[in-house]
């Protein structure tokens, strides 16, 4: 990891000297009073735009997001992406730590919801929803997404890939013999169909990173989101 982006992060987290601190009373945490206590808190926050996060004035605000407007660094380019909901509230480059793909952050007296308009619940009426057209299609080994789409007529889109990038949506449509688990590359989500590759042979695989239409792997079968 860069230094820099260690120091941003990381830094400020206390290491844990092995004692046991009293956390006081958890109930809260419990499943439904905590989810209904979630709701009550992003119902009642002002839904204002990034680009008025400075200004706003309200306690708690919610943004909505994409993952894609995330940032990432391009080592390749050697420049970083535009300005992003993580990098302006200084979280990592890709959304972890959330609830129902909502994360909370407190910056002093405020309280910021982001809410993935895709993937969450608490998007509400905001929801980013697949098109009925879109078609989960599994590639052949080694295939991009481009090429798997192209061959039944349709037309692979980036902005999908949330939307099969789960183990539910990979077990329909392979084996995953050896399970469902987590790795990055702009291949995932796939399913590793050549024993050549012995360590995640048989498994399905999901990421937090970001997918790209084009990219394939040799050892792999890849999930692709077709329209």
């Amino acid at each position: 990891m860069d230094p820099q982006e260690f120091e941003r992060h990381f830094s400020g987290i206390v290491v844990s000297d092995g004692s046991s601190p009293d956390l006081g009373d958890l109930s809260y945490l419990r499943k439904d009073k905590y989810e209904a206590d979630m709701a009550a808190q992003i119902a009642a926050a002002s839904r204002i735009e990034l680009s008025a996060l400075s200004s706003a004035s309200a306690p708690a605000v919610k943004i909505l997001y994409s993952r894609e407007n995330f940032p990432s660094i391009s080592r390749t380019e050697n420049c970083a992406a535009a300005l992003t909901a993580a990098e302006a509230i200084g979280l990592r480059p890709s959304p972890r730590t959330f609830h129902k793909h909502v994360i909370r952050v407190v910056q002093g007296l405020k309280t910021i919801f982001l809410i993935d308009q895709r993937l969450s619940p608490y998007a509400g009426s905001d929801a980013v929803k697949p098109p009925p057209s879109m078609r989960a299609l599994a590639s052949g080994e080694g295939q991009s997404c481009i090429a798997a789409c192209s061959s039944k007529g349709l037309r692979c889109d980036a902005s999908l890939f949330d939307f099969v990038n789960d183990c539910k949506s990979l077990h329909s449509l392979f084996a995953c013999e050896k399970g469902c688990d987590y790795n990055v590359g702009p291949d995932i989500p796939n399913y590793v169909s050549s024993a050549r590759n012995g360590k995640h042979f048989g498994k399905c695989l999901v990421t937090d990173t970001f997918p790209t239409c084009d990219a394939t792997h040799w050892s792999t079968n890849r999930i692709c989101p077709c329209a």
